[in-house]
């Protein structure tokens, strides 16, 4: 069976808290926020973790998930 995948955009208290029950529970996360801090506290939780502003389309272009 294939696990689950989710993207979280921004890592607030809820989004990362959204970011690391879901990778719990066995989850694939790809948690996304432009405040690097926010970034690395849920890294080695999630998935993938990204530094990047998705409001911005630049940004958007530039950076790969």
């Amino acid at each position: 069976m294939n696990s689950k995948q989710y993207a979280v955009l921004g890592l607030g208290i809820f989004g990362s808290t959204v970011a690391t029950t879901l990778a719990e529970y066995g989850c694939e996360v790809i948690a996304v926020d432009q405040d690097e801090s926010c970034v690395e506290r849920v890294a080695d939780e999630v998935t993938k973790a990204v530094v990047a502003n998705v409001t911005d389309q630049e940004d958007r272009k530039s950076t790969r998930l």
